[in-house]
């Protein structure tokens, strides 16, 4: 009994400790994650034209392409891509009107476009290649907390945060780990 209360609290403390990695670890870590999940569950056909594309880059190393290329002026046309807003309280048949009625620019909206531009033998190896690298992340990015979010947020570039007395958005920082508190 008593070592069983032990273990828990080890346990207990371990885990806690682990917290502060998970929130910073998105970024390079969960974009690869989870293209390397996606990577684990292609079929044999999805394989072979995926590596025809990339040659010998694989979907984990390009999955985070989007934000590094993201700061430059060519690809400002982008940054609406990374992130989706909505109303909050949606139900599910809501949610799907207001994404799928979306004008603006939007994660949901790229990540059609981006599937059909991949898919299209009339695009250049170069476009299809650029998609691809989008599709990789943009569903990284909707699985990021922030990304898929209520109206204003901006995929975090709109939460206010202050770390060590310095004003910063969620997403200047990374994510929000315990030491920011809410400006």
């Amino acid at each position: 009994m008593q070592f069983a209360l032990i273990l828990r609290k080890y346990l207990a403390l371990a885990w806690l400790s682990l917290l502060p990695l998970g929130v910073h670890a998105w970024g390079v870590v969960g974009h690869r994650a989870v293209a390397r999940i996606a990577e684990n569950h292609l079929t044999p056909k999805a394989r072979r034209e995926i590596a025809a594309l990339l040659g010998t880059e694989t979907l984990p190393l390009v999955s985070t392409f989007p934000d590094e290329i993201r700061p430059y002026a060519e690809y400002k046309y982008t940054s609406p891509w990374h992130y989706i807003n909505t109303a909050p309280g949606l139900s599910g048949a809501q949610y799907t009107a207001a994404i799928t009625a979306m004008t603006e620019p939007n994660a949901y909206a790229a990540l059609q476009q981006m599937m059909q531009q991949v898919k299209d033998p009339a695009k250049s190896k170069e476009e299809r290649v650029f998609a691809l690298k989008f599709i990789v992340h943009i569903v990284g990015d909707m699985h990021q907390p922030l990304h898929a979010s209520q109206s204003g947020v901006q995929g975090g570039n709109q939460v206010a945060v202050k770390l060590q007395g310095k004003d910063l958005t969620c997403i200047a920082f990374g994510t929000a780990p315990s030491s920011i508190t809410k400006a």
